[in-house]
């Protein structure tokens, strides 16, 4: 088995000790890891406020409400703008200043999410993990990289912000979580066949 991780230890962020919304915001932070690994600047100074918060605010602001309105109205009033995939996907290209996040509901794992973190970007994407009882955590992460045998993709790596789905969350510690092919179509994969995911394109000047 091959490994490809493309994220650095060091670009791992928890919601957990987020100051905004830290149980509501695995979509900004799961964003903020992509974005890093996809080497784009964060244009706040991180010794003042975490990225990942200032993204929740820029989300909050009456321009992210009038975006919602224009490009989500069915969502108004049943979910904040950081919850809504086309919005969250405008907050994060009006917070970094350029059009780096692109929002599809048809990503296929070979080609657009390994394809784009092969090629220096990041990826978050959206999924409904299994929970005791039946019931399911909708929730949002970031793709770091994928194992293949014999040339297939056989495990995906993913940085969870939340911790290790595989602890049913009692470790709070979700780098370099390794999913089987299985279990990866099992969460990710929508009746389409493909993903919801937001690629991240890789920097190729500074912002």
């Amino acid at each position: 088995m091959k490994t490809y991780n493309f994220s650095q230890d060091s670009e791992y962020h928890t919601q957990i000790n987020n100051r905004e919304v830290p149980y509501e915001s695995c979509n900004t932070t799961s964003c903020i890891m992509a974005l890093k690994q996809a080497d784009w600047p964060m244009p706040v100074d991180e010794a003042t406020i975490q990225p990942e918060d200032a993204l929740t605010l820029h989300l909050k602001t009456p321009e992210a409400y009038e975006a919602q309105k224009r490009l989500a109205a069915w969502s108004v009033g049943g979910y904040p703008p950081q919850e809504v995939h086309i919005v969250l996907a405008w907050g994060v290209n009006t917070w970094i200043g350029a059009e780096v996040d692109r929002f599809t509901t048809a990503a296929t794992l070979e080609v657009d999410i390994a394809g784009t973190v092969q090629e220096g970007g990041g990826v978050v994407i959206s999924g409904a993990f299994p929970r005791p009882g039946n019931t399911k955590l909708r929730h949002i992460v970031s793709v770091a990289g994928y194992c293949t045998t014999a040339g297939d993709i056989s495990h995906v790596i993913i940085d969870d912000p939340y911790g290790d789905w595989h602890t049913e969350y009692s470790s709070h510690r979700g780098n370099n979580v390794l999913l089987t092919r299985a279990e990866f179509d099992e969460i990710f994969i929508k009746d389409n066949g493909r993903c919801w995911a937001h690629l991240i394109r890789p920097r190729t000047e500074v912002v």
